[in-house]
C-alpha cells in the first residue's frame, strides 16, 4: 500500500470513527472541506503545515497517520520496492497486481522450500540422536567388558599370588 493511500484512508478513519462528517473535520483541523475531502479521496496531500494540524485535530503522531505501526512502514516499503524492481525484472507483467501476483507465488516457493528444509533438519537432527544414543550404548558395554576384564585379571593375578605365598 503506497503512503498516499494509507494516509487517506487513515485520514477517514479518523475522521469517521469520531463520528464526524467532512464539515465538522474541517471547522476542527480549521482547513477547508473541499481540501479535506481531497485528501481523503487522495487526489491531493496536505502540506506540512496541515499535516501537523490534523494530527494535533485527532491527537496522532506523524507515523500514526503516515503508518499504523513500524511494520507497516517497513512492509509498505518493501513491496513498493518489489513491484518497482518487478516491473523491470517482469516486463510481461503489465500491471502492479499482476506483478504482486508473481511475487506472491515465488513466495509461496521460499516458504515451501523453507518447510523441505526444515523437515530435513528435523530428519538429520533423529539421525544424529539415534546415532548419538547407538554410541553411548556402544561405549557402555565397552567399558562394562573392559572392567570385566581388568576384574579377571586383577582376581587371577591375586590367585598367582596367593598361590605363590602358600
Amino acid at each position: 500500500m503506497k503512503l498516499v493511500d494509507f494516509f487517506k484512508e487513515k485520514l477517514k478513519s479518523l475522521r469517521t470513527s469520531q463520528g464526524m462528517n467532512l464539515r465538522q473535520a474541517a471547522e476542527g483541523i480549521e482547513i477547508g472541506e473541499s481540501s479535506l475531502n481531497k485528501y481523503e479521496l487522495g487526489s491531493q496531500f496536505p502540506p506540512l503545515k496541515v499535516l501537523l494540524k490534523i494530527c494535533k485535530f485527532y491527537g496522532v503522531t506523524l507515523n500514526d497517520i503516515m503508518y499504523p505501526n513500524e511494520q507497516e512502514r517497513i512492509n509498505n516499503l518493501i513491496e513498493e520496492e518489489i513491484l518497482n524492481r518487478f516491473g523491470e525484472s517482469y516486463p510481461n507483467a503489465s500491471s502492479a497486481s499482476k506483478q504482486k501476483e508473481m511475487f506472491e507465488n515465488l513466495l509461496d516457493e521460499k516458504e515451501a522450500t523453507i518447510s523441505a528444509l526444515k523437515d530435513t533438519i528435523e530428519h538429520e537432527r533423529k539421525q544424529a540422536d539415534m546415532i548419538r544414543k547407538i554410541m553411548e550404548q556402544t561405549i557402555s558395554k565397552m567399558y562394562i567388558e573392559v572392567n570385566d576384564i581388568h576384574d579377571i585379571l586383577t582376581s587371577s593375578q591375586s590367585g598367582e599370588t596367593v598361590k605363590e605365598a602358600s
